[in-house]
């Protein structure tokens, strides 16, 4: 990566090549000739464990991490953003032999940095080649095959050649209206930290007294509780934890999770409570709001001895108003549901084989929301 220079020839040099002039406005999907209409680019978290944290091509699938939006900076170039990363990440169109990533592109910080300046290069029949300001005219984004031994099967730069898997097709994508307040979410970069606390504990793990900011305690009785066979919210400093933009697992989750591996427990709060033919692991109990969740993530253990699955309180916490969570019914779903969420802290809890049995089925995870559809009231408490 190299600082911006005065490269105005290089600029005119690309233009000359046959850059495109074209303004590129709202939401695209980016696919390959190579690789068709089934696959897409998507922008994973660097720190994933998948492809190691770089940009690969995927199935096309309802993931805001594969929906690109050109930022124009002048002069034909744009930053590459997803709407799953939001306005802080950029495509960054790193060099083949480097270190960071194997040499893939990947989703880094926005910087001032001419690998993240974006030229699409008109190809005709309406594809492009990708450029980099730092780059240059010689070298172009290849969509690989995710099987591929070439940089863990990560989309890379490469010498241009005539090949499809450096054709791109750039696919606007319809509007969506605008969706606030969603769950899942990273748990950091808090927008408060220890402001006044909205939920508290009841008399015992069966209620909770909910208070509004402004508003007076509300007594909630709990109406459920369910858990995720892969976790929904993220704690960066858990090891071992990941999550995407997708969700998941794809298709429904194992018989039983593995040991060692992580999953998240719900439990959810409401103002009234159903007591016949309803469901209680799932939100068929919770019939009226407010409404209120209580998460934490668990380590999967061998233990087989069946016994209840506790609430856990711990002192640090995280607080947000966000929504009701679970696999999207349709593309871009808006979660109907206004949810105040409490997710305890740490990294240390554990349940057993034996504890996870006594749910009647496991739920798969909501993908994490971009940064365009969270709110913005997420509150660290650290006693």
């Amino acid at each position: 990566m190299k600082i911006f220079a005065s490269c105005f020839a290089l600029v005119l040099a690309l233009v000359a090549g046959g850059a495109s002039a074209q303004p590129f406005d709202g939401w695209y999907r980016l696919q390959t000739q190579f690789r068709g209409d089934g696959e897409c680019l998507e922008g994973d978290q660097a720190a994933s464990t998948t492809h190691n944290g770089a940009a690969f091509m995927n199935t096309c699938l309802n993931a805001t991490s594969q929906l690109w939006m050109l930022v124009a900076q002048g002069n034909g170039l744009y930053r590459l953003k997803t709407q799953f990363g939001g306005d802080g990440e950029c495509l960054d169109g790193n060099q083949a032999g480097s270190s960071v990533k194997a040499g893939a592109a990947f989703m880094n910080t926005c910087q001032n940095v001419s690998s993240q300046l974006w030229m699409p290069v008109a190809q005709g029949n309406g594809f492009y080649r990708l450029k980099t300001q730092f780059g240059g005219d010689g070298a172009c984004l290849e969509g690989n095959q995710a099987a591929s031994p070439d940089h863990n099967g990560a989309a890379f730069m490469r010498p241009c050649m005539n090949q499809t898997g450096q054709s791109w097709k750039l696919v606007k994508q319809a509007v969506v209206a605008q969706c606030t307040n969603q769950s899942p979410r990273r748990l950091d970069n808090w927008n408060t930290e220890n402001a006044l606390p909205t939920i508290q504990r009841g008399a015992n793990d069966n209620t909770v007294i909910y208070t509004p900011n402004g508003g007076s305690p509300t007594t909630l009785s709990r109406c459920g509780q369910h858990y995720h066979c892969e976790i929904e919210n993220l704690q960066p400093v858990c090891p071992g934890q990941s999550a995407t933009g997708i969700g998941g697992p794809p298709g429904s989750c194992p018989s039983q999770p593995p040991v060692g591996s992580w999953v998240e427990v719900h439990t959810v709060f409401s103002a009234t409570v159903g007591t016949t033919g309803c469901d209680p692991e799932t939100l068929d109990c919770c019939t009226q709001g407010p409404f209120v969740v209580l998460g934490y993530h668990a380590k999967v253990t061998a233990d087989q001895n069946p016994r209840a699955v506790p609430v856990v309180w711990n002192p640090g916490a995280a607080e947000w108003t966000g929504s009701n969570t679970g696999p999207d019914d349709a593309p871009g779903q808006c979660k109907p549901l206004q949810v105040k969420w409490r997710f305890s802290l740490g990294c240390d809890s554990t349940l057993s084989l034996g504890q996870l049995g006594t749910f009647h089925h496991q739920d798969r995870a909501r993908g994490l929301q971009s940064a365009d559809r969270l709110s913005t009231d997420l509150n660290l408490l650290t006693h």
